[in-house]
């Protein structure tokens, strides 16, 4: 999965390639998980910071 700005660059990814993400939740924790065809988690971002960086 991958995330573009609105002139085309790219600005993240989350090196899933090759991996069958079916979809993107973000949690009520504040982290971003991607999710297989069966519900599972193939990828999640760190736990939210305390404190703003």
């Amino acid at each position: 999965m991958a995330v573009f700005a609105p002139t085309g660059v790219q600005v993240w990814n989350s090196a899933t390639q090759g991996r069958d993400v079916q979809r993107a939740v973000l949690g009520d924790d504040g982290r971003l998980l991607l999710l297989g065809p069966d519900g599972g988690e193939v990828w999640s971002s760190e736990p939210p910071h305390s404190q703003p960086i």
